[in-house]
């Protein structure tokens, strides 16, 4: 970083804001806009007033899972609810991810299982029985 730019005070000196800017473009096309002050400022108010509302901004995130959780990250886990309170100056840099784990015991699963097993089991059955009789 040069001097200058390190050296720079934004509402302090527009003079120098501006100077800056005609040397880097080597040109003068940005000069009516550094020569008044209250454009200016309000010019860096309007371009920055989103970044400071979301830097305030708190939000407590409530995600509900179903089944049990397993893995909530950095959240706070109470039932099936986990909470997440984040800053929203995480935002800016790249969007916050949430990963949260749950299982849920699916009884479909257990059911069909169940029903392969007896299927297999009457087919030794009958097998016997009709090896029996013939």
């Amino acid at each position: 970083m040069s001097p200058a730019v390190r050296n720079l005070n934004l509402f302090g000196n527009i003079n120098q804001v501006s100077n800056i800017f005609k040397d880097f473009y080597q040109s003068d096309a940005y000069t009516p806009l550094f020569s008044d002050s209250t454009r200016w400022e309000r010019l860096l108010e309007i371009k920055y007033e989103n970044y400071e509302n979301l830097v305030r901004m708190k939000p407590m995130l409530d995600y509900v899972m179903p089944g049990k959780v397993i893995d909530a990250g950095k959240g706070v886990v109470e039932g099936n609810v986990v909470r997440y309170r984040f800053s929203g100056e995480r935002l800016i840099p790249h969007p916050y991810n949430v990963t949260i784990t749950s299982r849920v015991t699916n009884v479909w699963a257990f059911v069909v299982t169940a029903l392969v097993i007896l299927l297999a089991i009457g087919c030794l059955f009958y097998r016997r029985i009709r090896i029996r009789i013939f």
